[in-house]
């Protein structure tokens, strides 16, 4: 994971690396052969299908953004929150959402720049910044949390696990 330090905060930018391990097989997808992800609109679930941000295709975050069932997306991208599964119904069964216990929300981590925080670095998508090139539905308060967080090591390390990530 590679961390891209605007400097808002007055740092230099600099590079951190992380170890890199093998790369590990892509999941069964649905639809459109990606799998389940987070739900554009509304983004209070996940989908199967083919409506989300081409940046997730990247194969350096690809496998943070797609999952191989509508379950482990929302325990991935949900963890303790209420989460609807949106099915296309590609695979032939009827549309319909499923919802998930909703506990009580954590606090949102400070952010850095735009106020928002750290989080995947849109272009070139190996590593984190702080800057204010995101998607605008990752500021929906049911996703935010898992796209912005309050360190550029934290970003690493849910965003990019085990891999180099720069800063």
């Amino acid at each position: 994971c590679k961390i891209y330090d605007s400097a808002c905060g007055g740092s230099a930018p600099g590079v951190t690396p992380v170890p890199d391990p093998p790369t590990p097989s892509e999941p069964p997808g649905n639809c459109g052969g990606h799998g389940w992800h987070i739900a554009i609109t509304p983004s209070d679930g996940c989908s199967d299908d083919e409506d989300y941000s081409e940046g997730w295709l990247n194969s350096n975050v690809k496998d943070r953004f797609f999952h191989a069932s509508p379950e482990l997306c929302c325990e991935v991208m949900f963890p303790n929150k209420d989460c609807k599964i949106y099915d296309s119904a590609c695979g032939g069964s009827a549309p319909g959402v499923t919802p998930v216990p909703d506990p009580p929300t954590p606090s949102e981590p400070p952010g850095n720049c735009g106020g928002h925080g750290w989080h995947i670095a849109i272009t070139p998508s190996d590593g984190c910044s702080d800057d204010e090139d995101y998607s605008e539905g990752w500021l929906n308060s049911n996703v935010k949390d898992r796209f912005f967080h309050a360190s550029p090591e934290l970003c690493c390390e849910v965003m990019f696990p085990n891999k180099d990530c720069k800063i």
